[in-house]
């Protein structure tokens, strides 16, 4: 088994890790602060009141700086779920995220914006 320092200098020496910086147009991106999450009543909720808490003052920031700002959320079109894949079978309350739903809104004491994006996705992470 190699160690993590091992790892970071095999990559290295391939050119990986190379830095850039942060670039000159930050945006802030919120991930599946949808409501059908945050709200404790909805099958796949949880009392999010410290996580949203949190990231209203980078919202508030981001919006009084003209900085771009993006949600995202979990939205299933088809009207038999075929689009959440394996992924509706394992988790029963992926049902609740169908397009028009209360559920796929953005947490309202998030101040989602018109002038704000929305990235549309259909599982819970905007990582692949």
């Amino acid at each position: 088994m190699t160690s993590g320092k091992d790892d970071e200098e095999f990559f290295k020496q391939r050119g990986f890790g190379v830095k850039i910086g942060f670039g000159e147009r930050p945006a802030l991106i919120v991930i599946d602060m949808l409501k059908g999450f945050t709200d404790s009543s909805m099958p796949l909720g949880a009392d999010l009141d410290t996580q949203i808490a949190a990231q209203k003052p980078m919202i508030d920031i981001a919006h009084e700086r003209g900085i771009p700002v993006i949600f995202s959320t979990v939205i299933y079109d088809e009207q038999d779920m075929k689009d959440a894949g394996l992924w509706g079978i394992k988790m029963k309350g992926t049902l609740t995220l169908k397009a028009g739903t209360e559920a796929v809104k953005i947490d309202p004491r998030l101040d989602m914006r018109s002038s704000d994006s929305l990235l549309v996705k259909k599982y819970a992470s905007c990582v692949r």
